[in-house]
């Protein structure tokens, strides 16, 4: 982890001002910018206000430094944001990959490169679309519950694991394999609205078969799992996990099925918190970014949130286009 730290602040000082400003354009925009330079070339990009661009976007990286390095701060020190941080003993934490990963749905996307995981969501669609309609009073739904369809067998093998490898599935072992340029938003993964709808139905469940903290420990289980997966969509999806649980909690509570002290959600500002963060640390990891400030950024004692997603996403966005434009 060290390694990678310091090697990123390092090659950051050798990018020429030409790559920093074409692949800069290119990486910040969607998908469909990416197509239109490519169509366009990058002499069409270079006679636009790129400098101005480039500008805006440091000056922003200075205006927000004091608040994220709050953020930073704060989240190590959380002990709920503690599987989203890199550990020097990972590989001696138990991994559930191997075990849940299949069990999963992918998406029918996958079906065309690789066969795997489950054939059909965890939640059935007549279940998903009523979840849906009742919003944020999903969890008053109890009378409801044996219409709801939902295959939680999955949720059996979170219980002894600590961390969450995804990258060695086959749908993303190919990718590397084959070294296939994807960008972040269309990398395969586990459907995370699917493991949503599933553990609000756990979570149903447990006030209906009045075991609430069972429900509710597993949930905060699955949230700190997918914190642990150092990809930006699954984690993200763990913070929306803690906010379902803080809303099952809420209704527990004041249904007199729990008492306050036998659980501790976590709070909703620190979960906006963690987020901002997460978000903040991609926009630090930018090729126009100067030296001094990624070091300030990467090297630190306390880690950036989420700073293995941005690895593993931002930086090969921001690099795609590197060697063709710098002549090498």
């Amino acid at each position: 982890m060290e390694n990678i730290r310091e090697n990123l602040v390092e090659h950051s000082t050798g990018i020429s001002r030409k790559t920093v400003v074409v692949s800069l354009v290119i990486a910040s925009g969607s998908f469909l910018t990416l197509t239109a330079a490519t169509i366009v070339g990058t002499e069409a990009l270079l006679r636009k206000d790129i400098d101005r661009q480039v500008e805006e976007i440091v000056q922003e990286q200075v205006d927000y430094r004091e608040t994220y390095l709050g953020d930073r701060d704060f989240l190590n020190s959380a002990s709920f944001f503690k599987p989203a941080l890199p550990q020097a003993t990972l590989n001696e934490k138990t991994d559930v990959g191997p075990k849940l990963n299949p069990l999963l749905y992918w998406g029918a996307d996958q079906e065309a490169t690789v066969d795997y995981g489950r054939k059909t969501p965890l939640v059935a669609k007549a279940t998903r679309e009523f979840l849906l309609r009742y919003q944020n009073d999903w969890i008053k739904s109890r009378s409801f519950i044996k219409k709801l369809s939902a295959d939680l067998g999955f949720l059996d093998a979170i219980d002894t694991g600590e961390r969450w490898d995804i990258e060695t599935a086959p749908p993303l072992k190919l990718i590397a394999d084959k070294k296939i340029f994807t960008l972040p938003s269309f990398l395969p993964l586990p459907e995370t609205l699917d493991i949503l709808s599933a553990i609000k139905v756990r979570l149903i469940k447990g006030s209906a078969d009045f075991n609430p903290i069972e429900a509710l420990a597993k949930t905060r289980q699955l949230a700190s799992l997918l914190l642990s997966t150092e990809n930006f969509q699954m984690a993200s999806a763990g913070l929306t996990v803690l906010d379902v649980e803080r809303r099952a909690y809420r209704e527990y509570l004041d249904r007199g099925w729990i008492q306050a002290a036998q659980w501790s959600p976590v709070d909703k500002n620190a979960s906006m918190r963690a987020l901002r963060a997460m978000k903040a640390t991609r926009g630090y990891f930018r090729l126009a970014t100067p030296p001094e400030r990624l070091a300030e950024i990467g090297l630190a004692e306390e880690v950036p949130p989420g700073f293995c997603a941005a690895i593993n996403e931002q930086l090969p966005v921001e690099l795609a286009l590197e060697d063709e434009l710098t002549g090498t």
